[in-house]
């Protein structure tokens, strides 16, 4: 099988996983459920579940766990997909209280419920975990950094993915109504947790060690130095 071939197994697998969080929210509502009833309201929450199924995703891409290289045709596709991945996760949880501050009857009651911290420690966490998603990637993607800062980013990812775990169990939503959907957003964050820890304390230690010695470099990497 060519490496284009395996790289529409991994994005099937993205996908198949979008759409059956869909499915389940869907079947989450009632019989007369109808999306047009409360487009805003829907959309928020629909943004929420494929936005922590995209995050998730995301984080068992960083752990360069061989499979995924193989399912995405090669290292390269895999860090490519994580990029894009983890691009459309953060800008969907960023539409989720987006959305639903517009379901608000008082548009800026709901951008302040969604948007700053409240009495509702859940909410709280949510919020708390947007704000740094925002900030690690805008260091990220708009900032020259250097590597070891660049990689400092990167650790504390796991910091904003706890608080989305929390938010995740402990608000009152359709997980806590439809146990298929939860049993499924549930493993999805778990294993992203376990990817998180995986790759911050046991990678280094459990992966092969290479020690490279550079001979030569191209002339034009020279003529900058």
């Amino acid at each position: 099988m060519d490496k284009e071939k395996k790289s529409r197994i991994g994005w099937v697998t993205v996908i198949t996983l979008l759409i059956v969080g869909t499915a389940l929210w869907i079947f989450s509502k009632p019989e007369n459920f109808s999306f047009s009833s409360n487009p805003w309201k829907y959309a928020g929450q629909l943004a929420g579940i494929l936005g922590a199924i995209l995050l998730s995703v995301e984080y068992l891409l960083s752990t360069r766990a061989k499979i995924l290289e193989v399912i995405f045709g090669g290292l390269d596709k895999a860090y490519s997909a994580h990029r894009l991945i983890g691009g459309l996760g953060f800008a969907l949880i960023l539409y989720h209280p987006l959305f639903l501050s517009l379901n608000s009857s008082a548009i800026l009651d709901g951008l302040k419920l969604h948007f700053l911290p409240g009495e509702i420690f859940s909410y709280n966490l949510g919020v708390f975990a947007l704000y740094a998603y925002v900030v690690l990637i805008f260091l990220t993607i708009y900032t020259r950094l250097s590597y070891e800062t660049w990689r400092m980013t990167h650790i504390f990812m796991g910091v904003p993915l706890f608080f989305v775990a929390y938010h995740v169990v402990a608000i009152g939503s359709d997980l806590s109504n439809y146990l298929p959907l939860r049993i499924f957003i549930f493993t999805l964050v778990f294993l992203a947790i376990t990817a998180y820890v995986y790759k911050r304390f046991l990678y280094g230690k459990l992966s092969h060690q290479y020690i490279y010695k550079i001979k030569t470099l191209p002339t034009k990497l020279l003529q900058e130095l």
